[in-house]
């Protein structure tokens, strides 16, 4: 029907003419696959070009950085190494404002030197719209190992030895670091941490002696280790360690003149001297070998301890070398290795060396002598000793001043050879001193074992006997082991 519209149609005329679709230019800008809206233009009105707000991703894989921690490390450089992403792309990974090398997926890997102290880097991300990450990481460089200051058991003197009185000791220490300490092992095990940076745990002590082993590991990793002896100590040891002990060993080959080279006194002397160092507890050794052994330097060095000991110390002498007697007199004699004749002006009496013992201080004295008629030093009655079933006897001894001599024979010749290289009193006298177990022990019971070997071994026996006339009070001279 002409000028009749149907329903249907107008409809579709409203609806077009309501709803037609906007004349739109839509203009599209491709960078590395990423679209990016530059105008749009709608009714005659272009509107502004949306922005990327969005920050980039900076994912860092090391250093490993805990929030609000620096980064403890002891090398002399550090490894960063990680990635970054954003839609738009990345522009630059930066460190400290110097571009990183990017591989494939953007990731970086580079080496920056450290130095002692704190370091503090900036590593930054830019994506192609400008954004930018950045993160700042703070690295310590520290080499300097925790510091360990034992604090129990006291230590009884200067050589750090610590004997103790009980079967069980609490080892305490103070460890300090200036980036804190990440563990404490005492003899292997985890020790807890207390107040004022201390670390403490209970110890077995033995008789024999033990070594405890202190280990401590900083936040950075730098280790720490402290050693010091323990053993359980008897009723003397307290008094023992409060004096030094000294030795002087002479030994002597090269003589001249009138006088027979010997083989084996140096070889004794030297191995004696290796013993005391190894194994027995001696502050000082102080030697004299063949041509430097002169009647001065060794009377020299005998004077020198006049005024070196104190009351508390100890001195052990040995000789080893030729031994005479002169028959008209009946005096015996050490030979120095500037005596060529058979004057006495250049040798040493035994009566000189008695006076130089009397004028010496100190606890207690021993000469070893290892030489013909050696023994003639010790003319005259032995005074007596307490018996060794007495339970106080190592205590009296040690107490008691004393001045002794342990000779290798009486007031007769004795032999250069033995065994093993050694004299035969060397020989026996080094057996002893090694094979006594004891941690503490008298120079009696090494005559005890050395008289037998010497003894039945030689035509010579040995003696063990108090000086006369010199201060001795019936003590010993007590050996004791490292």
């Amino acid at each position: 029907m002409a000028g009749v519209v149907s329903p249907g149609t107008r409809n579709k005329e409203v609806h077009m003419k309501t709803f037609a679709p906007a004349v739109a230019v839509l203009a599209l800008a491709f960078s590395t696959g990423a679209a990016q809206v530059t105008s749009f233009e709608s009714k005659g009105v272009v509107l502004k070009p949306l922005r990327d707000k969005t920050l980039p991703l900076l994912q860092i894989d090391e250093p490993l950085v805990k929030a609000g921690s620096p980064v403890l490390l002891t090398k002399d450089r550090c490894l960063f190494r990680g990635f970054a992403s954003d839609v738009a792309g990345i522009a630059a990974v930066e460190l400290n404002g110097t571009p990183l090398s990017l591989g494939a997926a953007n990731r970086f890997e580079m080496q920056a030197p450290l130095r002692e102290g704190l370091n503090t880097f900036r590593l930054s991300a830019v994506d192609k719209a400008g954004n930018r990450t950045d993160r700042v990481i703070e690295v310590i460089r520290d080499t300097k190992p925790p510091v360990i200051l034992v604090l129990e058991p006291a230590a009884h003197d200067a050589r750090g030895i610590r004997p103790l009185t009980v079967e069980k000791a609490t080892v305490k220490a103070r460890v300090t670091d200036e980036n804190g300490v990440r563990n404490v092992t005492i003899n292997g095990i985890s020790a807890p941490a207390g107040a004022d940076s201390t670390y403490a745990t209970l110890i077995p002590v033995s008789s024999q002696e033990s070594l405890v082993r202190i280990e401590a590991t900083d936040n950075a990793g730098n280790v720490t280790k402290e050693e010091f002896p323990v053993f359980r100590r008897n009723e003397i040891a307290g008094e023992l360690f409060a004096g030094k002990y000294y030795a002087f060993i002479v030994g002597i080959d090269s003589y001249h003149g009138a006088w027979d080279r010997l083989k084996n006194a140096v070889r004794d002397a030297k191995a004696v001297e290796a013993l005391l160092r190894q194994s027995f507890r001696f502050d000082s050794v102080q030697t004299l070998y063949n041509e430097h052994a002169t009647r001065d330097e060794i009377l020299g060095a005998i004077d020198n301890f006049t005024s070196l000991l104190r009351k508390d110390d100890n001195l052990l002498i040995y000789f080893s070398g030729h031994g005479t007697l002169q028959q008209r007199s009946n005096r015996g004699y050490w030979v120095p290795a500037d005596a060529d004749g058979k004057s006495t002006s250049r040798y040493i009496s035994h009566s000189e060396l008695k006076d130089r013992i009397a004028a010496i201080q100190g606890r207690h004295i021993l000469v070893v002598a290892d030489a013909c008629f050696s023994g003639e030093i010790l003319k005259g009655a032995p005074l007596p000793l307490m018996t060794k079933d007495d339970p106080q006897y190592l205590r009296n001894v040690f107490q008691r001043p004393s001045r002794w001599a342990l000779t290798s024979g009486g007031e007769e010749p004795v032999m250069d050879g033995g065994r093993e290289g050694h004299s035969v009193f060397a020989y026996y006298f080094l057996k002893a001193l090694a094979d006594i177990d004891a941690k503490i022990f008298p120079t009696s019971e090494v005559f005890d074992k050395l008289k037998y070997g010497v003894g039945n071994n030689s035509a010579q026996m040995p003696r063990y006997d108090e000086l006369r006339d010199v201060g001795s009070e019936h003590g010993e001279f007590v050996f004791v082991r490292k």
